[in-house]
């Protein structure tokens, strides 16, 4: 019962630090060919629909994560932790693809795509690679960016509440910023701070794209993690 609630106060002490840094930070690594590859026999349904699935992922080894990548992750691990509210450590890897859902099937939200912040479980960051070239027919995910956190929150208040998420809220265009761009590029975000959500694929188009996930080291569930020492003498090894 103790250990529960010094958890629980943990936690809470780390949100709070974490709500207060918002983070969105844009840049770009160069993959080989055959980085991250896709198998598409291993993607499994993150969301049925009538028995369809409109998104899927794969889980990727922490060992097939490129050097060029790890290295990134390693210079920006002051801004990851900062996010975090706490000492982090990077928890999973995955492929996900998206794919056009018809308007039969958009009464409900299919794959994240209404606006909502990740603040269920504990703070969370995440690092976002195209896989391909990746336009708004891609169906890209959309995020506030920190410095228009602020103004969002006060526009548009109703946000802040889990039990209002609707895939009808509009937010402003000039407030909504788009993950495109091509091959390489990656996003790393406060999932837990900054708002975001999925958009839709047109038909005929697919959105592919690398999540590799943080969380805070003393609260973390995952068995299987990287610390920053452990990405380093990944790097090393390499």
């Amino acid at each position: 019962m103790i250990k529960k609630v010094r958890r629980k106060i943990l936690n809470l002490y780390q949100q709070g630090k974490a709500i207060k840094q918002p983070l969105s930070l844009n840049g770009y690594v160069e993959l080989k060919k055959n980085d991250f590859e896709l198998i598409s026999s291993n993607l499994k349904p993150r969301v049925l629909v009538e028995d369809r699935a409109y998104s899927m992922s794969h889980n990727i080894n922490f060992s097939q994560i490129p050097t060029c990548v790890l290295e990134k992750i390693l210079l920006n691990w002051d801004e990851i932790e900062i996010a975090l509210g706490a000492e982090g450590i990077l928890r999973s890897c995955h492929i996900y693809r998206n794919i056009h859902i018809p308007k039969k099937d958009r009464n409900k939200e299919v794959f994240s795509d209404a606006w909502h912040r990740d603040t269920i479980g504990v703070t969370n960051v995440q690092m976002f690679i195209l896989l391909h070239n990746t336009s708004k027919k891609n169906g890209p995910f959309r995020y506030i960016r920190s410095e228009d956190m602020l103004n969002v929150l006060k526009i548009y208040p109703d946000l802040k509440n889990p039990k209002r998420r609707s895939i009808h809220t509009k937010i402003d265009q000039k407030y909504v910023s788009y993950f495109v761009g091509s091959r390489g590029d990656f996003l790393l975000i406060s999932t837990f701070t900054n708002f975001h959500s999925a958009t839709i694929p047109i038909l005929g188009h697919k959105r592919d794209m690398v999540s590799i996930a943080f969380e805070p080291k003393k609260l973390t569930s995952w068995n299987n993690t990287l610390s920053k020492k452990d990405i380093q003498y990944m790097i090393n090894k390499k």
